[in-house]
């Protein structure tokens, strides 16, 4: 039994003298939690939405013709089958596909490096005498991650940004409660949804969620918006699947947009002295 302070009487009986000498207030509370249930409503809606999917779907495109190379430096936590994961990584792109990530220690020593020139990539760990080579296809290129993306996916993930399905019927909608546009494509071929909330000011995206045959793959949600280099980028991006089991957070410490080239970083080359082993795509 819970008691108060004194452990002369318990805290519920307390609580329910509580209830009984304020029925109005919570006569409030529970309206209020009704009407606005789980909503975030992030963004203000425009006076006059946009109705055609065509248009959002531009947006976007013009915001990402905006941002043409990022480097952040992130923090990272991942929970899933295989453990726990915390650390800090380094995440560098170009357009369309160059990517690379450094996974540091806490003297930001490098200990793991996954680099791809969105032709051909590596993955090598510190002190390994194997570097792993092959084609920059999703599975490799995403090696670091819980759920495998091409190159071009990556890129706009990590950045706000949004890769579209292919798709058979578009929809698009204001969403009250997400406070964003609702973008959905559908697929008939293999039954697949793509359901994309994005701001309508700057069209970055704010949450994403796809679904196959019924299944949720996974979710894309993203937080703490602040524009740097003149491009709206989220500094908190969270990724789920429920059925693979997998819980990412990547949190944003620095960002800096459009200021990398694409010369020798992204260049997937191995330590010298280190044997190359090929890694086919599955």
């Amino acid at each position: 039994m819970f008691l108060d302070v004194s452990g002369k009487k318990p805290l519920l009986e307390y609580a329910q003298r509580v209830i009984l000498r304020t029925p109005k207030m919570l006569l409030w509370i529970g309206l209020w939690v009704v009407l606005t249930g789980c909503c975030t409503h992030r963004f203000t809606k425009p006076a006059q939405p946009l109705t055609e999917p065509q248009s959002v779907m531009d947006g976007v495109k013009k915001r990402a013709a905006l941002l043409t190379s990022f480097e952040f430096n992130t923090r990272v936590a991942h929970y899933g089958e295989s453990g726990v994961f915390k650390g800090a990584v380094d995440v560098l792109g170009h357009r369309p596909a160059r990517l690379r990530f450094e996974v540091l220690s806490p003297t930001d020593d490098t200990l793991a490096v996954v680099v791809s020139d969105g032709k051909r990539f590596i993955s090598h760990e510190r002190g390994k005498p194997r570097c792993l080579v092959g084609p920059a296809c999703a599975a490799n290129v995403s090696r670091l991650l819980p759920i495998a993306f091409e190159g071009s996916e990556l890129f706009d993930l990590l950045t706000g940004g949004t890769s579209f399905l292919t798709h058979d019927q578009a929809d698009v909608t204001w969403d009250d409660c997400e406070g964003a546009y609702r973008l959905t494509l559908r697929r008939k071929i293999d039954d697949t949804e793509q359901t994309v909330w994005l701001s309508p000011d700057s069209f970055v995206t704010a949450k994403m969620r796809v679904v196959r045959k019924k299944k949720e793959l996974f979710v894309l949600e993203y937080d703490d918006f602040r524009t740097v280099g003149g491009v709206e980028v989220p500094f908190s991006i969270r990724l789920t699947s429920e059925h693979r089991g997998t819980d990412l957070s990547i949190d944003l410490r620095e960002a800096y947009i459009n200021e990398t080239k694409p010369g020798t970083l992204f260049e997937p080359t191995c330590p010298q002295g280190t044997q190359e082993e090929e890694v086919p795509c599955p």
